[in-house]
């Protein structure tokens, strides 16, 4: 399973987002909202009091919503390559039954 650190080390994106994780002890950002408060924890400027405001900082909501959609983007398409290498072993088991 990939994780979203190993996204943003494989692809390059935010290096800063990555070594801030990395320090904190690799906590387990596992979905979108511990994305969100991990940054709004970490960067409390890009956030404003009203979550209806769209602040447009490099870390904000809408840029993390953005992130956390590409690596779900990038998990599922790597899912789905490796369902398609796993089939044709699926199917030389079926026919030697």
């Amino acid at each position: 399973m990939k994780t979203f650190t190993e996204y943003l080390r494989g692809t390059g994106r935010d290096a800063e987002l990555l070594e801030r994780i990395e320090r904190a002890g690799s906590p387990a950002i596992r979905d979108r909202d511990a994305l969100l408060k991990f940054c709004k924890e970490r960067w409390p400027d890009e956030y404003s009091r009203d979550w209806r405001k769209v602040t447009g900082g490099a870390r904000s909501r809408e840029a993390m919503e953005k992130l956390w959609a590409d690596y779900l983007v990038w998990k599922e398409s790597d899912a789905a390559a490796a369902q398609q290498a796993a089939a044709p072993l699926q199917s030389i088991k079926a026919q030697a039954k």
